[in-house]
Order: C-alpha cells, then structure tokens, then sequence
C-alpha cells in the first residue's frame, strides 16, 4: 500500500512538472512594461523650458577691498570680498526619443542650453585685484566692475525601461553617454590712480581691462535612474509624482587664459597649459505631472524643482599662480511637454 502511494506521488509531481512551461521557456516578459500601448514602435519629441539659478563656489574672487574708518583712537580696517550673484535665467531642453517593440526599451537624445550672467562693482579704499594678471602689473585701483558670463551646452544620451515594480510605482533605470561644453568668461575694468614702480607708488589716470576664459568640455557615461508614482488616475488620465536621479562621469578638458592690458602700454598675458581631468555631475529633480492617452494620443506635462551640481569646474588662476577649484550648481524650475 506504501509503495503504490509512492509511486502515485513522485507520477504526478512528474507530469505537473512536465505540464508546466515555465520551468523552461519564460513566459512573457518579468516586468511589466508601463507603455500605454505595448506591442508597438514609435517615436516622441519632447520640450522643456527652464529658469535656472546658477551659483559656483569662489565667484568672490575677483577683488579684495580693505576699508578704514576711525572711531575715537582707534583706526579699525575691514576687510571684505564681496560675492558676486548670478541673475534667474531661462533656456530650454529639448529631446527626441524612439519606443522600440523589443522588450520594450526606449531611447533618449536631448540637447540643453542655458545663459546667464552676473555684474557688481567696487569703489572706495584700498582694492586688490586678485586675477593674476592684474596682480602682477600692480595697478592701484580705486573703482572696479565686473561682467561674468556662463554659457551651458550639454547633450545626453540614454537607453533604458520604465516598468511596474508595484500597481501604482514604477522604476527607469537608464544608462548612456553625457557630452558638451560649460564656458564661462570674465570681463573686468578698472580705473587705475596709482602704479607701483620699483617698490615706489606713483599717480596716473588711466583705465585699464582684464578678460579671462574658463573653458570646459567633456564627455563621459552617464547612469541614473527615473521613478514614477501614480497617485490618481481615470481612464484616460492619470497624475504622478515623480524623482529623478543621475550622475555623469566625464573626460574633461580645461582651458584657461588671462589677459590685462592697460594704456602705458602694457600686456600681460596668462597662458596655462590645458588640464585634463575627470569631471562629476550629480542631478536630481522632483516634481509632479500629469498624462493623458486620448484617441490614441498620448500626452504628458511635469513641473519639478532641478538641481545639478559640478565638482570643480571653476580652474581660472589667481595670484598665488594656483588654480582654483570652485563648484557650479544649476538650479531651478523645469517645465515638460511630451505630445
């Protein structure tokens, strides 16, 4: 009786085996795919408009001032470095992309371009210009203004899969290639009233003019990953939340120059050779959205808050004849329409 028990057990644990495909070919794909309409190839364009905040670490640098001021007895000096502020400033990003019908991956290219610009300007005690050619020249000003420009061009890459990992939250990651070019240039001028010759402080009048290049490109892998999570929906609409996270690794190139001329004359150029070196770019973004497939029509709206932050790209020289190395960060309000 055992026996054929037995044997009745390890028969149908055999032919359930057999009877299940699963154990041998993979049915369908693991993770759902959240295309709205899966099974088909097609292509999207996409747009962004963007109103960036731009601040980098050692703007500062341009000027020191010292000031006196005599209170009683007491002669106090002060010494300051005023910051220098970038305006809010808008540009775009645009993108075209491709669904593929294998697997259900997706390709993304997408150029970016943003400018923007900062001015201030000193007057009164004792200013030291701190880029290296004015230094050197020793020029005495006392009145000096600054124009310093950034220009970001950046076009990215990726491939990847937005599937469900639960009913309502869904995972992208994606991989690529980052490439493109952050210059910036600063423009300074400066009314010159004393020189020093051979240790020897003489009067003039003249104005003189400072202009330096920070020139970056590079281009690296790229790697991140887009989240998703559906927080209301009907038939043919549906709103999320969504996070982004990425992170580039470039090979980055770094020219840099400065050259001070004043009408003595006098030139005084600053010639560095290029630096290559890595360069990182972290990136982040959140925000909430909305999509909507109508008569076969799909169509998507996000607003978020973008924040991407460059280790070290500011490397122009100062007096001390050593580059700086000063962080950008790029932030502000994105908005994305996909039809």
């Amino acid at each position: 009786m055992s026996v054929s028990v037995f044997r009745a057990f390890f028969l149908s644990l055999s032919f359930s085996l057999l009877a299940d495909p699963l154990s041998f070919e993979p049915r369908g794909v693991a993770n759902l795919s959240t295309r709205l309409e899966e099974d088909s190839a097609s292509f999207d364009v996409c747009g962004e408009f963007l109103i960036w905040f731009a601040s980098e670490e050692l703007s500062s640098a341009w000027f020191s001032q010292i000031t006196t001021r005599i209170e009683g007895f007491n002669v106090i000096d002060t010494f300051s470095a005023p910051s220098l502020s970038f305006d809010w400033d808008v540009g775009f990003r645009v993108g075209l992309g491709y669904g593929m019908k294998y697997d259900e991956w997706d390709t993304q290219l997408s150029w970016a371009r943003f400018n923007t610009s900062a001015q201030n300007e000193v007057s009164g005690g004792v200013i030291l210009p701190e880029f290296f050619g004015a230094f050197l020249h020793g020029d005495g000003p006392d009145f000096g203004k600054i124009d310093w420009s950034l220009f970001y061009n950046m076009i990215d890459w990726d491939l990847g899969r937005s599937y469900w990992v639960s009913d309502h939250l869904s995972f992208r990651p994606f991989f690529g290639l980052q490439g493109g070019s952050i210059h910036q240039t600063i423009d300074s001028q400066w009314h010159v009233v004393s020189q020093s010759v051979n240790g020897v402080s003489i009067p003039v009048n003249y104005i003189a003019h400072e202009n330096l290049h920070n020139n970056f490109w590079g281009i690296g892998p790229l790697g991140g990953i887009n989240t998703k999570w559906i927080w209301g929906h009907t038939s043919a609409y549906r709103f999320h939340l969504f996070g982004d996270l990425s992170s580039a690794w470039m090979w980055g190139v770094w020219a840099c120059d400065d050259v001070y001329t004043n009408p003595t004359p006098a030139t005084i150029s600053t010639n560095m050779p290029d630096s290559t070196l890595g360069a990182l770019m972290l990136r982040g973004i959140m925000g909430l959205g909305w999509d909507a497939a109508i008569n076969k029509i799909n169509f998507s709206l996000q607003l978020g808050f973008e924040t991407q932050f460059w280790l070290n790209q500011l490397r122009i020289p100062t007096f001390q004849q050593l580059r700086l190395h000063g962080d950008l960060t790029l932030q502000g309000g994105t908005f994305k329409a996909r039809p």
